[in-house]
Parts: structure tokens; C-alpha cells; sequence
């Protein structure tokens, strides 16, 4: 069930993607990770000019580790491969499929990477059971303001969206 051979085969490394393209993928990469007995969420960090370092989807139920976000794991992964704890020396930008929680907040935070796209709301993952923790809008102003930090929306076909999460509630997975 750890096996993530499906997630590598799925991304061109050498391309550059569209911001649109992006999200689709981190949807597209959550619908994946689901059928491969993961949570419903996936994670992309590019450099500023849409090309992908390194991926990440949400592997809290296999890996037993309440950590293993999507977020999380794709900027964990991104300062492996560039042997580096600090993203911003490439623009890093984080694209989402949902808005970071508070613990990925908190790795976007000291990652260094100033820009989060993401699609789904707070509130749209709460209403499927998911506690996304105490980020709210003041916490997304104070880290515009004292880390520079940009918060982007982009949205995709709302039955792409949320196309993963009605998977993950049909297998029954939720936690």
C-alpha cells in the first residue's frame, strides 16, 4: 500500500505546467491516492516557472502518521531532492488541492515558500468531516504580512474537485 511507483508515473518533470493544469493534476493525483488506500488530498511544489519539483498526496492512513499530509509530504520531498530546508531560493510555489491546515501552514511557514494555490476551502473540507484546525483569515493576513506569503484560489470543475473526496467517502475511509 506504500508503493508510490503510480504517483511518479503519473508527472513529466521536464515540462512546464499552467497553473490550471497544476490543480487539476493535484485533483487528479488525490483521486490516485485514494485508490491506492490514501486520504483525499494532493500536493505539487513547482519552481516560479511551472515546473514541478516534487509531489506529494496524503498518506495519513497507510503510513499510521498523522503528519503525512499532502502538503507536507510534496515540501518534504522538494528540500530533499534540492538539499535544501529553504524553498525560497527557487520561488517555490506550493499548489494544494485543499487549503493547508494548520500543521501545513506551519510547513509552508518555515519552508520558505511564499506562494499557496489551492482549490477547496476550509469550510468545503470541514463538510465532509474534515478538521482542518484554527487557520482562519487573520492567520493567512499575518503571514502575508510578516512572511510575505500569498494565499491564491484556483478553482477547478467542481466535479473534478471533488471527485476524490465522494471516492474516499464510498470506500469509507474517513478519519
Amino acid at each position: 500500500m506504500n508503493d508510490l511507483s503510480w504517483l511518479e508515473r503519473k508527472i513529466d518533470y521536464s515540462r512546464r505546467y499552467s497553473s490550471t493544469e497544476l490543480m487539476q493534476l493535484c485533483h487528479d493525483i488525490s483521486y490516485d491516492n485514494v485508490l491506492n488506500g490514501g486520504g483525499p488530498f494532493g500536493a505539487i511544489v513547482t519552481n516560479g516557472n511551472g515546473q514541478i519539483i516534487s509531489v506529494g498526496v496524503n498518506r495519513v492512513i497507510p503510513n499510521h502518521d498523522s503528519t503525512c499530509h499532502a502538503e507536507v509530504m510534496a515540501i518534504r520531498e522538494a528540500e530533499r531532492k534540492l538539499q535544501t530546508h529553504n524553498l525560497s531560493a527557487v520561488s517555490a510555489i506550493l499548489y494544494t488541492s485543499c487549503c493547508p491546515c494548520y500543521m501545513c501552514f506551519g510547513a509552508v511557514w518555515w519552508s520558505g515558500i511564499k506562494h499557496i494555490c489551492y482549490d477547496l476551502t476550509k469550510q468545503e473540507a470541514q463538510k465532509l468531516g474534515f478538521q482542518e484546525g484554527p487557520t482562519n483569515s487573520e492567520t493567512w493576513k499575518l503571514a502575508r504580512q510578516i512572511k510575505g506569503i500569498i494565499l491564491e484560489q484556483i478553482r477547478c470543475d467542481i466535479a473534478i474537485s471533488w471527485r476524490a473526496f465522494e471516492k474516499f467517502k464510498e470506500i469509507g475511509l474517513l478519519y
